[in-house]
C-alpha cells in the first residue's frame, strides 16, 4: 500500500533535499526575489521562505485555501468536485457457511466499471470488498436480533459478506462549491446534485444490484454516504478552457493563471471526476507538472 511518506523517506536520503514538516502554509506572494511563502512554524510563529518556483500540492482543498488566501479572494467561489459514493452489502450466496480462505483480507479485491447507455461513455466504478475486519460479536451488534441469536447469524454470515462501494463520476456545477470564510482561513462548502445527476446515480444503483445478483451476491442493504465522504476531491484551481476566465485557474502546465512561479500539481487542476479517483493519473500528472516547473526555471536561466 503507497503512502506519500515512502517518498519522502527515499528523498530525504538526497543532500540536496530538505524536508520541513510540523507546519502550515498559509499564503504566497510572488516579487522580484521569488516567491515567498508565509507559514506558522511548530512555535506558533510565522516564518516566510524564498523559493525560485513553487509546486502546490496540498490536495484540492488545501491547494484552494492557500491560493485564495494568498490572493485575498474572501467570498469568491471556486468550483468543487467530489464522488457520491455509496455502499451496498450482500451476502455472497456461495460462501454461506463455509470458512474463507487464509489469503482473503478486507482491502479492494475486484473493481468493476458499469457503463450504461444514459452515462454516454462515462463509467460508475464499483469497488468489491470481502470482510475480515472485525470481531463476531462487533457484527453481531448491527443485528436486530437477541445478543445469543445476532452472535450465530454473524458466524454463519461472516465469511459471505461481500460490501460494495459504488462511485459516481461527477461534473462542475453552480451548487458545488468552495470559498474562503470572512475570517480568511477557513473555507466554506455546497455540494448539491441536479435532479438529472441523482435520476442518473439512482438508475446506477439499480443497474449494479442486479448484476451483483447475477453473480451471486443478494444485496440486504443500501447505505448512502454523506457529501464529500468519499474523500475524492477536484476541480477546485481548474485548468483554463479557450475563452474562459474565472478568478483563480491554471494554464496547461499547472502554472497558476497571475503567479508566474507558483505551478499546482494536485487534482485541483482537474476539471472532472472520475468515478474512481485515478491516484496514479495524478502523481503521474504531478510529475509533469514539477518538469514543466523545472524546465520553466532552466529557461530563465538560460536567458
Amino acid at each position: 500500500i503507497y503512502r506519500p511518506r515512502y517518498t519522502i523517506e527515499e528523498l530525504r536520503a538526497e543532500p540536496r533535499f530538505s524536508y520541513l514538516g510540523g507546519v502550515l502554509v498559509q499564503s504566497f506572494a510572488d516579487d522580484d526575489e521569488g516567491v515567498r511563502l508565509h507559514f506558522v512554524a511548530r512555535d506558533g510563529t510565522t516564518q516566510t521562505l524564498v523559493a525560485r518556483r513553487v509546486v502546490l500540492a496540498a490536495g484540492a482543498l488545501n491547494s484552494a485555501r492557500i491560493a485564495l488566501h494568498s490572493r485575498g479572494l474572501v467570498g469568491v467561489r471556486q468550483p468543487l468536485l467530489c464522488n457520491e459514493m455509496l455502499f451496498a452489502v450482500g451476502l455472497n450466496r456461495a460462501m454461506l457457511g463455509r470458512p474463507a480462505r487464509d489469503r482473503r483480507h478486507s482491502l479492494g479485491q475486484l473493481l468493476g466499471l458499469y457503463s450504461p447507455p444514459y452515462r454516454d461513455g462515462e463509467h460508475t466504478a464499483v469497488a468489491l470488498y470481502s470482510y475480515r475486519s472485525l470481531l463476531n460479536v462487533r457484527l453481531a451488534m448491527e443485528f436486530p436480533t437477541p445478543a445469543w441469536l445476532g452472535v450465530l447469524a454473524a458466524r454463519l454470515m461472516t465469511t459471505a459478506l461481500t460490501i460494495a462501494g459504488i462511485h459516481f463520476p461527477d461534473r462542475r456545477s453552480e451548487t458545488k462549491w468552495i470559498a474562503l470564510a470572512s475570517d480568511g482561513n477557513a473555507l466554506e462548502a455546497a455540494y448539491e446534485l441536479a435532479e438529472d445527476e441523482r435520476h442518473a446515480n439512482a438508475r446506477d444503483v439499480a443497474g449494479i444490484v442486479g448484476v451483483l445478483h447475477d453473480i451471486g451476491v443478494t444485496t440486504l442493504r443500501r447505505s448512502p454516504t454523506p457529501h464529500g465522504a468519499s474523500i475524492h476531491y477536484a476541480g477546485t484551481l481548474p485548468m483554463r478552457a479557450p475563452g474562459e476566465t474565472a478568478p483563480l485557474q491554471t494554464d496547461g502546465d499547472g502554472r497558476l493563471i497571475g503567479s508566474e512561479r507558483v505551478f499546482v500539481a494536485d487534482s485541483a487542476t482537474w476539471r472532472h471526476l472520475p468515478a474512481k479517483s485515478l491516484t496514479l493519473t495524478i502523481m503521474a500528472n504531478a510529475r509533469r507538472v514539477a518538469r514543466c516547473a523545472l524546465n520553466d526555471l532552466r529557461g530563465v536561466a538560460a536567458r
